[in-house]
């Protein structure tokens, strides 16, 4: 119910809010509270791990959307539209060196270069940015879980996610 009303209202946001990018987040990383409900983590919304996870998802649909955002931000401000222009997960969810080196190493490089080389003036640099640049991001993510994985099912530990 949380996901309808909230991409009901994603269309209407930027009128009302400089945080559309936020509220989009919120809608998109709700999968993560509910798969993680559906993995039989008890109470997801006060797991710390689940919370970061969310979180840092967020803040990644944030960085991502503003960006594609900025291609028709002169369009968006003529029409009066407003716009705002996992290091801890891994902590709380017992994760080890290949988590850190590959997700937090990786996104930090990925996102980091991302922001550095968009040209927020020019519309086809925002949406190459937009359309490519979260594959690396989530590559990071997902290559570092896989290792991380392995690594502790190596070692016995199973994985505390």
């Amino acid at each position: 119910m949380a996901t309808i009303i909230g991409t009901t209202y994603y269309p209407y946001d930027k009128r009302h809010t400089h945080f559309a990018q936020f509220v989009l987040g919120l809608c998109l990383e709700w999968g993560i509270m509910v798969g993680s409900a559906g993995m039989g983590v008890p109470a997801p919304w006060r797991d710390p791990s689940t919370a970061s996870l969310v979180a840092a998802s967020v803040v990644w649909v944030v960085i991502f959307d503003t960006i594609y955002a900025h291609q028709d931000l002169a369009d968006d401000l003529r029409v009066g539209c407003q716009e705002h222009g996992h290091a801890v997960c891994g902590y709380w969810g017992g994760m080890g060196a290949p988590y850190y080196a590959i997700t937090v190493g990786g996104c930090v490089v990925s996102v980091g270069s991302m922001i550095a080389l968009v040209d927020l003036t020019d519309p086809a640099s925002c949406w190459t940015w937009f359309s490519w640049g979260f594959w690396p991001t989530g590559a990071a993510i997902a290559a570092g879980l896989l290792v991380e994985h392995g690594w502790q099912r190596m070692a016995g530990d199973g994985l505390r996610l």
